[in-house]
């Protein structure tokens, strides 16, 4: 896939959508690890984002016509979903809610979310500066 600045902006800005929804989910399993048949929950993102991205590969398009619409993005397919844990092992009060797990998960999103940020804004510092045609 032909990847343009447009593109990549949006796959960050769904990727940041996802890392955000993540941190409300792993909030709501901590503050739930105590209540009696409470059902862990987590985001499904990232394999929608891959099978987005390589059905866009797969139908090549091309404006030919000033009034032809554009290909829509393939980012724009891919949306964050909270889904229940039902298959995990539950304690004897039916919460399946592991809190060192849900600690790890809230540490590796906090480093995602920072990435995906940093990343942002190096994308618009390139556009700046490629706009400014190289002058500061």
């Amino acid at each position: 896939m032909r990847c343009t600045h447009r593109t990549t902006l949006q796959v960050l800005a769904k990727a940041l959508e996802a890392a955000s929804l993540r941190q409300e989910a792993i909030a709501q399993n901590l503050a739930n690890v105590d209540t009696p048949g409470y059902k862990a929950i987590d985001v499904s993102f990232e394999d929608q984002l891959k099978t987005a991205l390589a059905r866009a590969d797969s139908l090549p398009m091309r404006v030919t016509h000033p009034k032809h619409l554009a290909k829509p993005s393939s980012a724009a397919a891919a949306q964050p979903v909270l889904v229940r844990k039902t298959g995990t092992v539950s304690r004897a009060d039916g919460n399946n809610v592991d809190p060192e797990a849900e600690m790890a998960a809230l540490a590796e999103n906090q480093l995602t979310y920072s990435a995906l940020t940093r990343l942002v804004s190096e994308k618009y510092n390139l556009l700046k500066y490629t706009i400014s045609e190289g002058r500061r």
